[in-house]
């Protein structure tokens, strides 16, 4: 069992690598510079990291005393309910933006590899629990795309 304040800083260090989900590819005649694209899609990680932090301290509020440990069932539970909500509403931003000429494939890639490290922890939520990074691999390709705040889910 983790401890309610060490699990939260777990479960916001998970589920800012989820957040980490960037990319695009989405509608729009809109044409952006790899830059802009960028920039954009931190905004929009940044944005989705302070709703899922919000989120878990306000479920850590609601318990009588969230130092005491949490069960497997309940720390699971948060991860699912709680945590992964605002990982996925960001991948959906992101898929709205349109990506830079040329980069549509780099792009989707990316998104598809934060898509299938949300439905690992949807199917095994104790993934992100434990000291496993279930989006170390969607965050390293956000680096290397040259994202920031995507790169840090």
């Amino acid at each position: 069992m983790i401890k309610g304040i060490g699990w939260l800083a777990l479960a916001l260090l998970a589920a800012s690598v989820a957040i980490s989900a960037c990319g695009g590819g989405g509608g729009g005649t809109e044409q952006l510079s790899k830059a802009e694209f960028v920039a954009r899609g931190d905004q929009i990680c940044t944005r989705a990291e302070a709703r899922k932090n919000k989120a878990l301290e306000t479920e850590f509020s609601k318990m009588p005393d969230p130092r005491n440990e949490l069960d497997r069932a309940t720390e699971e539970e948060l991860v699912i309910a709680v945590a992964l909500p605002p990982i996925e509403g960001m991948i959906e931003e992101l898929r709205e933006l349109p990506a830079p000429g040329g980069q549509e494939q780099r792009v989707e890639e990316l998104l598809a590899s934060y898509e299938d490290a949300v439905a690992e922890v949807r199917s095994d939520p104790a993934v992100a629990i434990g000291g496993a990074q279930p989006f170390s691999a969607a965050d390293r390709l956000a680096a290397g795309y040259g994202f920031t705040a995507c790169a840090q889910v």
